[in-house]
Parts: structure tokens; sequence; C-alpha cells
């Protein structure tokens, strides 16, 4: 046997293990957007105060206990706050211990860090659960504070994932940014 093909073979696989074993770069999808970058051409800021939810533009096509799908169509606005957990299991989700709830958001499959928006807490009406003579209450949410400026117009999916011990509720959002010059 030779004596130089072993030690060329032994280099030869050591070289092509550390080229396989290399770190791969995170791609900009991976790396969870913060306020203050973009996210499908458009701005993250938080402050949603005084702005339509993006809620209010839409209409839910299909639901279970879990999950949500809805469709919405948005005239191109200031501000976009997208960060409401708008589905059948507010109510559950509003009544548990935030800490204790995991949940994710992305926009255009673009992941949000949740933490670096933080949270708003305000008053809706609601029904009663049980029958009463009291017509209305009120009660808090607490909603992620996370709001779209520079609105691009197009179609743009909002999902998220609300997780609560074996319990995962998600959402899906299609919304469609009108591009409507008069509302500008």
């Amino acid at each position: 046997m030779n004596k130089m093909s072993f030690p060329r073979f032994l280099c030869a696989g050591l070289l092509f293990l550390l080229a396989g074993c290399q770190t791969i770069q995170a791609s900009s999808r991976d790396v969870a957007s913060r306020p203050g970058e973009t996210v499908a051409g458009m701005s993250l800021t938080t402050g949603m105060q005084d702005s339509i939810p993006l809620q209010a533009f839409c209409s839910p096509t299909q639901w279970s206990s879990t999950s949500m799908t809805a469709e919405c169509s948005v005239p191109v606005t200031s501000r976009l706050p997208i960060g409401q957990v708008f589905m059948l299991a507010d109510y559950g989700l509003n009544s548990l211990n935030r800490s204790e709830i995991t949940w994710d958001m992305a926009v255009d499959d673009q992941p949000l860090d949740l933490e670096a928006f933080g949270t708003v807490r305000y008053v809706i009406p609601d029904m009663p659960s049980s029958p009463s003579s009291i017509k209305e209450v009120f009660r808090m949410v607490e909603v992620w504070d996370v709001v779209l400026t520079d609105l691009a117009p197009g179609e743009h999916i909002v999902t998220g994932h609300a997780g609560y011990g074996t319990n995962i509720y998600t959402w899906v959002i299609h919304v469609s940014i009108q591009d409507n010059p008069q509302l500008q």
C-alpha cells in the first residue's frame, strides 16, 4: 500500500467533513423582525392607539374552535394595527395568564419578534356569557402592539399561533391592500 495515499484520503475526507459542518447563515426570513424594520415592503412600528385595527376590514370566512381564516380588504391608510388575536378563541385566550401562552406571528412568512413590540391593554364591549338583565358588559383585552405603516398595495398574509398547553389556536388573514389614491 502506498504510504502517501492514506494521508491524502484522510485530508480530503476531513476537508469534506469540515465543509459540510460549516454554519449555514440564517436567511432573512429566519430572523424575527422588530419595530423600525420592514417586512413585505412595509414599515413596522408600535402605537396602535387612535388607529383602525385590521379586524375592522375583515370578515371571517372559515373558523373552528381553534382556527380561523379571514379575508380583509384594507384601504391604504397611514397605520394598520395587526396584533389582535381575532377569532372565537379570543375570549378564552384573554382569560388565561398571558405569560403561559406561546405566541408567534408573521407577515408574508416573515416572523415578528412580538416581545419587542410589547402589548396594549384596552376595554371592549361584550355580550354577557349567560342570560342577564345587563345587555352589555365590558372586558379588558391585551393585544400585541404591532402596527404596519407605509402599506404596500397588493396581497399579504398575516399568520399567527397561540399555544396554551396542548391547545394551539391558529389564524390566517388574507389581506388585500387596495391602492386607492382618494384615501391617501
